[in-house]
């Protein structure tokens, strides 16, 4: 059986097959790296300044700048954690409120009483 020269291999490229900007193999975003690492040496640094006993250090080390590097590297709902934290404060800061509030409601019916 001869092969037909107008038939052609068909090959799927998945969509993360040339992603930039990733770190082992795109398991992490570098944005994410870059965080973490920031956020690791901003703890750790200062605890290694305490003057302790080694292992009291590294104990420190796993409760505080170890959960944060692991946060900062997985990231929340896909996105990094500073910008994360950045919607966050935008939305806390932009945010209303839907519907009167009963206050102003009180407030307007005694200006409409005494009027």
């Amino acid at each position: 059986m001869e092969r037909n020269d107008s038939e052609f291999d068909v090959y799927y490229i998945p969509p993360n097959f040339i992603e930039g900007g990733t770190v082992l193999g795109g398991l992490f975003k570098l944005r994410n790296v870059i965080e973490a690492g920031i956020l690791a040496l901003g703890v750790g640094v200062p605890i290694f300044m305490i003057d302790l006993d080694i292992s009291a250090k590294v104990v420190i080390l796993c409760f505080t700048a170890l959960p944060l590097a692991l946060i900062a590297l997985i990231g929340i709902s896909g996105e990094s954690l500073f910008s994360y934290i950045m919607g966050f404060l935008r939305f806390v800061k932009r945010r209303r409120v839907l519907g009167a509030n009963k206050q102003k409601q009180i407030k307007r019916r005694r200006k409409n009483i005494e009027r």
